[in-house]
């Protein structure tokens, strides 16, 4: 063993009923040193879900842009003695110290701290650079030797609680200009366009509201957003264009779609009056060959017209739009195999 002894100053208690635990703030270098996450199953202290890395990237680039280094929620856990080495607390002077193991692979042999619920922070701070490191600290919530029973039943007081609505947390990152990445923040702008310009078909019918119960009428933005993200992402036809003119084309395609089937668009019973058919429109432009063959390079709303005027005759409420056995994927490839067959035919009555 090659240990190390540690203070950690500013130690309150927090007495809960008869239960007490103990809070204060641990610099990130200090985390990494003493904290371990042990998976439920896999270890007899264990009590954590597998990490998600996903998500351990996003709060990788949260950590390195943050303006300032600041996280609401505190990190729980439990601080645990090791091999013939206990945790001291002074509760008079509120230092906690105790001989931590060097050796990351015997952290367990040390005191150590086992952290129940932050572990993609301490994952995260595995990732960062010294320096990005360094300007971190957390708040600390943790037990002193909990029966593993406690620490799941305060675990999953926190796998309960309600989730902050995705349609909140985007209008956030939106005022805050804070998205994680350009193609979610051009996706939900592109859809603020829709919902405001004076010409769009779609004006006022797309709720970014906070309600859990969206309005009559409306339908929430969330539900145009992985599409819209994959539309505007490095994939999509729309990729090479400026974020501007990607809005402008989405406007002005959803404009024509709305002229071209007059009788289809808005209304609830029909495809082109809910989700399933703006989806379907969204694929269309971040997919298709044959449209952007008859635009042809010209992207303003005359151009789309006559686009969509090789739509005219598409069967949208087609059997299976309305059980979901349709997707809007497959009524995608149906809308773009028709207008390939409208050029084909264009092209050969020129010929004859």
């Amino acid at each position: 063993m090659a240990l190390k002894r540690i203070e950690i100053p500013g130690v309150r208690p927090m007495e809960q009923g008869d239960s007490e635990l103990l809070v204060f703030v641990l610099s990130a270098p200090l985390l990494l040193e003493i904290g371990v996450t042990l998976r439920f199953g896999e270890h007899p202290l264990g009590v954590n879900r597998e990490l998600t890395p996903n998500r351990a990237k996003e709060m990788l680039r949260y950590m390195k842009t943050a303006k300032r280094p600041i996280m609401r929620d505190p990190i729980l856990g439990c601080l645990y003695p090791g091999d013939g080495v206990e945790w001291s607390y002074d509760r008079k002077r509120g230092i906690l110290t105790a001989e931590v193991e060097t050796d990351p692979d015997k952290r367990t042999e040390g005191c150590f701290f086992v952290v129940d619920d932050g572990q993609h922070r301490l994952a995260t701070l595995e990732m960062l650079s010294g320096d990005d490191r360094k300007r971190w600290s957390f708040t600390v919530i943790a037990g002193m030797g909990l029966e593993v029973d406690d620490r799941i039943a305060l675990f999953m007081q926190g796998e309960k609680r309600v989730r902050v609505s995705n349609r909140l947390l985007l209008a956030q990152m939106d005022a805050t200009n804070t998205f994680p990445n350009d193609t979610t923040g051009n996706a939900y702008r592109v859809a603020k366009r829709l919902n405001e310009a004076t010409a769009s078909p779609l004006r006022g019918k797309i709720y970014f509201g906070q309600s859990p119960k969206v309005p009559k009428g409306t339908f929430p933005v969330t539900s145009l957003m992985g599409q819209l993200k994959y539309a505007m992402g490095k994939r999509s036809r729309l990729n090479p264009y400026p974020s501007e003119q990607q809005k402008e084309m989405v406007l002005n395609l959803f404009i024509a779609a709305a002229q071209q089937w007059p009788g289809q668009w808005g209304k609830l019973d029909k495809t082109l009056g809910r989700p399933l058919g703006y989806l379907t429109l969204i694929t269309l432009i971040a997919r298709s060959g044959n449209l952007y063959a008859l635009l042809n390079g010209n992207f303003n709303l005359d151009s789309f017209r006559r686009a969509m005027e090789h739509a005219k005759g598409f069967r949208w409420d087609q059997p299976g739009t309305r059980d979901g056995s349709i997707t809007y994927n497959k009524l995608m490839l149906s809308l773009d195999e028709h207008l390939g067959q409208s050029i084909a035919a264009a092209e050969s009555a020129r010929a004859s």
